[in-house]
């Protein structure tokens, strides 16, 4: 995890201006989170459980023909989405790193974990450990930014 903030760090000091947010399934990966749920719904998402003690909300539904699980974090103070990690119950791995190449595109750089990619936006991580599932975090560079700034 401190990886992924210190590559956002590094993003956000070439990048003047953040207009717009990443999105999955066509959901906005900012703003409130109490706006996020009806998108989610809209896309096929149940919440699951509101975790505001640990400041994130478990969706499930379909992404890539998988039941999934979404974590969705946002910032404690302002409550703003930063986050989503999208963790598939049984995985396809070809489809689901076909799935952000598709999206996102053939320009990434590959990792020992796995891809990224990186834009204005935020940066789309396709993870896969050794002996663990895939699984994917969207982070979104102005949610990020807040929660940097919240946590001093």
């Amino acid at each position: 995890m401190r990886r992924i903030f210190t590559y956002l760090i590094a993003l956000m000091a070439t990048t003047a201006v953040w207009a717009q947010h990443l999105d999955f399934c066509g959901v906005e990966i900012a703003g409130p989170v109490r706006n996020i749920t009806e998108p989610m719904r809209k896309a096929g998402f149940k919440l699951q459980e509101k975790r505001t003690d640990q400041y994130f909300y478990i969706f499930e539904g379909k992404y890539c023909g998988q039941m999934t699980y979404l974590n969705v974090n946002y910032t404690p103070k302002s409550k703003t989405v930063y986050q989503v990690r999208v963790t598939p119950r049984a995985v396809n791995e070809t489809a689901l790193r076909d799935s952000l190449i598709a999206k996102y595109g053939d320009e990434y750089e590959e990792t020992a974990d796995g891809m990224t990619w990186a834009n204005e936006k935020g940066g789309i991580f396709y993870i896969k450990k050794e002996g663990y599932d895939p699984y994917i975090i969207l982070l979104d560079t102005e949610g990020a930014t807040k929660m940097m700034s919240e946590k001093k």
